[in-house]
């Protein structure tokens, strides 16, 4: 097993990378077992860690915790009731229940806008 190279960085570190970190500090074996690592949470990340010989990303619980509550991270996003807006195109635009469904899974629902993107609410 390699030898640890590289020194994690200071808290708030710019331009860390965990991946980049595992590849520098184990060449021999970033290659045949890639590890997989938490997008956007670098600043949580705490160093390799191994489960039978097969390394692992190992990220600070409370770290996660504190970036994924950030104000700035948390977006409000619109939530529409599935079943409303069936309604309302049946009424508005005349559609048959069929119609409003095939509407919404092909124009609503597989639409991405962005981060910002709506979320349909289904009640089963």
């Amino acid at each position: 097993m390699a030898k640890r190279s590289q020194a994690l960085p200071e808290k708030g570190a710019k331009n860390f990378s965990a991946k980049k970190y595992y590849e520098e500090t184990y060449p021999d074996l970033s290659e045949e077992q890639p590890i997989l690592v938490m997008d956007g949470l670098d600043e949580a990340f705490i160093g390799v860690g191994f489960v039978f010989d097969k390394p692992h990303a190992v990220y600070d619980k409370e770290k996660l915790i504190e970036i994924l509550t950030e104000k700035k991270k948390m977006k409000p996003i619109a939530v529409y009731d599935r079943e409303r807006i069936i309604k309302v195109l049946m009424l508005r635009d005349e559609m048959t229940r069929e119609q409003a469904e095939e509407y919404i899974s092909f124009n609503i629902e597989g639409a991405y806008v962005g981060e910002l993107t709506p979320v349909i609410l289904e009640h089963r």
